[in-house]
């Protein structure tokens, strides 16, 4: 079973917990449910752009965005950055 884990932040050793392993094992065990609760971004006519963060501790948005990008299929920009995770700025 897989579940949150507590990592430590960059160099500042701040306690750091990820939920990604929380979203996975939900999208396997209610798949009809997380099917449901997808953003239906294909219905949108303008153009549309995904920012994820390779490092996001809180959910897969890598993973999020390119199945975004997938059934969106045209008029997409996708920015995958491997370093920042879930917070952009700030400290």
């Amino acid at each position: 079973m897989t579940t949150g884990v507590l990592l430590l932040h960059g160099s500042s050793g701040k306690p750091d917990l990820s939920y990604v392993g929380y979203y996975q094992q939900s999208l396997r065990m209610f798949p009809e449910q997380a099917e449901a609760a997808q953003i239906p971004a294909e219905r949108f006519g303008g153009d549309l752009l995904l920012m994820a963060g390779g490092d996001d501790h809180l959910w897969p948005s890598v993973k999020f965005a390119k199945q975004i990008a997938l059934r969106r299929g045209t008029l997409i920009t996708q920015v995958l950055i491997s370093g920042p995770g879930h917070k952009w700025c700030g400290s």
